[in-house]
């Protein structure tokens, strides 16, 4: 458990969020970071009540970012995440198109 709670403030702190936690569902652990967040600041959450006056509450607004059966699988996930991240989406596209997709078959410009 320690080891945990350990690796949670390590995500905490690297990915610059306000909250971490891990879920564990079938068999899997999945890491979950969260934002604090007010309605107030979000117009598409505000609530009105029947008076038309708008009802605000704090919320954490959550995001799952890296999954893995292991911890040492969890923890490469939200290394990948991070040089996701990192990436520009030219960069993330010249990545991707680098590489041969094994379920296509390779691009020919020729009909």
């Amino acid at each position: 458990m320690g080891h945990m709670v350990s690796m949670v403030d390590t995500f905490v702190a690297q990915l610059k969020c306000d909250v971490a936690r891990i879920s564990v569902a079938g068999g899997k652990m999945y890491l979950v970071i969260g934002w604090n967040a007010s309605t107030k600041d979000d117009l598409n959450s505000q609530w009105y009540d029947g008076n038309g006056v708008a009802r605000n509450w704090d919320y954490i607004r959550e995001l799952v970012v890296a999954s893995g059966e292991t911890a040492t699988e969890l923890i490469a996930s939200v290394n990948e995440y991070i040089r996701l991240c990192d990436m520009t989406m030219t960069e993330y596209l010249e990545e991707l198109t680098s590489h041969t997709l094994p379920h296509l078959p390779p691009f020919s410009s020729s009909s």
